[in-house]
């Protein structure tokens, strides 16, 4: 089930942005601040994931699943 996938993913991802900011905290409570930089840059892909996640979830809520399953799938080429 394809909203039951995005969804768990998401639930993934903003468990990952909260871990990722606690670490960061850390991080730079200790000076480790190449680590924490490290983290910076896997935390804005992660954010940018979300985003991307909850776009497809609205998008499916407004058009419909069958909707938007059609414009996923690209037309065969000859």
């Amino acid at each position: 089930d394809v909203p039951e996938a995005l969804a768990g993913d998401l639930r993934i991802e903003t468990q990952a942005r909260t871990d990722l900011i606690e670490a960061m905290a850390y991080l730079e409570e200790i000076k480790d601040y190449a680590s924490r930089d490290l983290l910076t840059k896997i935390l804005v892909d992660t954010e940018e994931h979300i985003d991307f996640l909850e776009t497809q979830l609205a998008l499916i809520e407004q058009i419909g699943l069958q909707n938007y399953l059609q414009h996923q799938v690209e037309p065969l080429k000859s």
